[in-house]
């Protein structure tokens, strides 16, 4: 019986799964306006009335979205905050941490951008739900502090140099895909400006220059 009970949790998280993953790309395509419950249910192949037993209506799965794009870029980013190093170069890992996070799920950055745009209400109930998927904000501002105490960056502010990592990360990731619309694929820059790795290392570089101490 207890084996029998065990097999039913992990359907219905592989279920669970197969309705994020599902619902992330229609978020991402047609926003949460746009987005359709039927599509989401073909796409995951499941039964329309399976999500709405897993969750209560569209707001709801579109937050649960959301959770699971944060639960997994906190995994990434307190990975690195928890080796304890604060130098200039462990604010590095942290970043891409976080940049690999949206690149491997690639709807994610064009859904909160899709919620910027409308007003953020569901990053806002997500904040409230779950106020510990936003606590590295203040944990990497706090490195920035003790690191600018030892001398070890330059005196910026830090609150603003995370929120300005945050949104170039978001926007980068969002538009990377699409980078066709900056440039031409023919163009030669067109393969370099296309490169994730190109990219990371690209955003080392600024950071170092700009935080290494005059």
């Amino acid at each position: 019986m207890k084996k029998g009970r065990e097999n039913k949790t992990r359907d219905l998280e592989k279920t669970r799964q197969l309705i994020l993953d599902a619902a992330a790309g229609e978020f991402a395509v047609y926003g949460f306006s746009g987005a359709r419950v039927d599509r989401i249910a073909r796409e995951a192949g499941v039964n329309k009335a399976m999500i709405y037993y897993i969750y209560k209506n569209k707001d709801e799965l579109h937050l649960a979205v959301l959770e699971h794009l944060f639960e997994a870029k906190t995994r990434q980013v307190e990975a690195h905050l928890k080796s304890g190093n604060l130098t200039l170069q462990s604010l590095y890992p942290v970043l891409q941490g976080y940049f690999k996070t949206l690149l491997e799920k690639k709807d994610y950055a064009t859904i909160i951008l899709y919620d910027l745009a409308a007003g953020g209400a569901s990053l806002r109930a997500l904040k409230k739900k779950r106020p510990d998927l936003y606590a590295e904000f203040d944990t990497v501002a706090a490195m920035l502090k003790l690191l600018q105490q030892s001398g070890a960056i330059r005196s910026i502010d830090p609150d603003k140099s995370i929120v300005l990592m945050v949104l170039i990360v978001v926007g980068l990731a969002g538009l990377l895909p699409h980078m066709d619309l900056v440039i031409s694929k023919k163009s030669p820059a067109f393969k370099s400006l296309s490169s994730q790795d190109e990219w990371l290392a690209f955003m080392a570089d600024v950071i170092f220059r700009v935080l290494k101490p005059e």
